[in-house]
């Protein structure tokens, strides 16, 4: 590893740091939303796990999670 970079590599660097922060409390976000869509007062689902994947069958997902999709058309006449 290198021992000494430029300033310019500092600000590159202080760059990437403040982009991954916010980038995490993007997620954090996603995360709260999440949860309260499902009611998971644990805070843990596969639905939270799926952030980090890069491609998600929601279906599957959600089948696998014991999660039904109640009908369109039903919830249009509640």
């Amino acid at each position: 590893m290198r021992t000494t970079i430029t300033e310019q590599e500092k600000l590159q660097l202080l760059g990437l740091l403040t982009l991954g922060q916010q980038h995490n409390k993007i997620v954090d976000q996603v995360r709260e939303a999440i949860e309260k869509v499902i009611e998971d007062p644990n805070g843990y689902s596969q639905l939270v796990d799926a952030i980090w994947e890069y491609e998600t069958d929601i279906d599957k997902l959600l089948r696998n999670m014991g999660i039904e999709v109640e009908n369109a058309t039903a919830e249009l006449h509640d």
